[in-house]
């Protein structure tokens, strides 16, 4: 009899331990905060500095200088830019949000309404149509270690057709506050492009030359 008592017992909590790490698996995961000055340096040359946290947007600089403002939410495009007389602001509406911060087997649908304004006089306005999901979390070897990593998925559909037009997929880590790897398919074309994160250089050792050299020796 206490052998099957002890049986049942442990079953049970067996039972109890699986539900209590589902539990905690629905849990959101925090990112690290990243600190304003850091850069992030990406295997096509590309360097991005963290300026500001601003809550529910985030400010980040190219290394030329120029500012932008995006969302913590990676999936979601731009927010503010401007490049020379051209200025681009996004707004979004769905829940883009249902997604971040990134944790297995999610989903989000969101539209994107885009404007860019020329020289002050003329505009262009333009729609987007999205649909993310999440992965499971796995363990990647990375340029400068190994990270855990969850994989994110984002299609873009045709406002008006919708035809499926574009995929795009993050290998985000949540340790570092930052996606690793970011890929990029155009269907109707067949272009594709991958970019990995190659280095993250904390602000107080930021330095033109430790970028170049990072740049110049690659992922």
């Amino acid at each position: 009899m206490s052998r099957i008592m002890f049986t049942k017992g442990f079953a049970l909590g067996f039972v109890s331990l699986l539900f209590a790490e589902a539990a905690l698996a629905r849990q959101p995961i925090e990112p690290v905060q990243i600190e304003p000055g850091a850069v992030f340096v990406f295997s096509d040359g590309r360097a991005e500095r963290f300026v500001e946290d601003k809550g529910d947007t985030e400010v980040w600089a190219t290394r030329k200088g120029r500012e932008f403002v995006r969302s913590p939410n990676f999936t979601v495009p731009i927010l503010e830019w401007e490049v020379g007389s051209v200025e681009g602001k996004r707004s979004i509406s769905g829940n883009a949000d249902a997604i971040w911060p990134p944790r297995e087997n999610l989903r989000s649908r969101f539209r994107v309404t885009t404007d860019v304004t020329r020289d002050k006089d003329s505009s262009r306005r333009s729609l987007q149509y999205w649909s993310c999901s999440t992965g499971k979390f796995e363990t990647r070897e990375l340029p400068f270690g190994e990270a855990e990593v969850i994989p994110v998925a984002c299609d873009r559909y045709s406002p008006s057709n919708m035809n499926l037009l574009e995929r795009r997929t993050w290998l985000w880590a949540p340790d570092i506050g930052h996606y690793v790897e970011r890929s990029f398919q155009n269907l109707s074309t067949g272009e594709r492009e991958t970019i990995t994160l190659c280095a993250k250089i904390p602000g107080r050792t930021v330095t033109e030359k430790r970028i170049d050299a990072i740049i110049e020796q690659g992922c």
